[in-house]
């Protein structure tokens, strides 16, 4: 899942940092991000589904900035995304302290990292655009 994670952050500071110059067309959009089993796969089916999900709230947030949505449409695929991965990490995290999962406090810290960063970046966003009204 590193190889997610590295993606979503790439997206994440991408899409606030960079002016999207024109959108695409729908028909053209091809997802950031793809799901495999043999990238991504854990075993563990809970977490496969969930990870597919996420992947799913990012190419929604993805398309929406290259599409050149309206800023509301892109604060709530933000703001769907991060709820969702708020969530899959409580719930990772709950599997990992019942089973004893000995990386457990490493990957806790990891997980409250990013979201921080992606708290970080709600904030940025809504800082950003309330000052141009856009």
């Amino acid at each position: 899942m590193a190889k997610a994670k590295i993606g979503l952050y790439v997206l994440l500071f991408s899409c606030f940092f960079q002016p999207v110059v024109g959108g695409v067309q729908a028909s053209e959009y091809t997802p950031l991000m793809q799901w495999t089993e043999e990238q991504y796969g854990t075993t563990v089916s809970k977490f496969d589904e969930e990870h597919k999900n996420l992947f799913r709230f990012v190419n929604q947030l993805h398309r929406s900035i290259v599409e050149s949505r309206e800023r509301s449409i892109v604060k709530h695929n933000l703001d769907a995304l991060v709820s969702y991965v708020v969530e899959h990490f409580r719930s990772e995290e709950e599997m990992m302290q019942s089973k004893g999962f000995e990386g457990y406090e490493a990957h806790k810290r990891s997980h409250d990292k990013f979201v921080e960063t992606c708290v970080n970046l709600q904030e940025q966003f809504a800082g950003k655009y309330s000052k141009t009204g856009t």
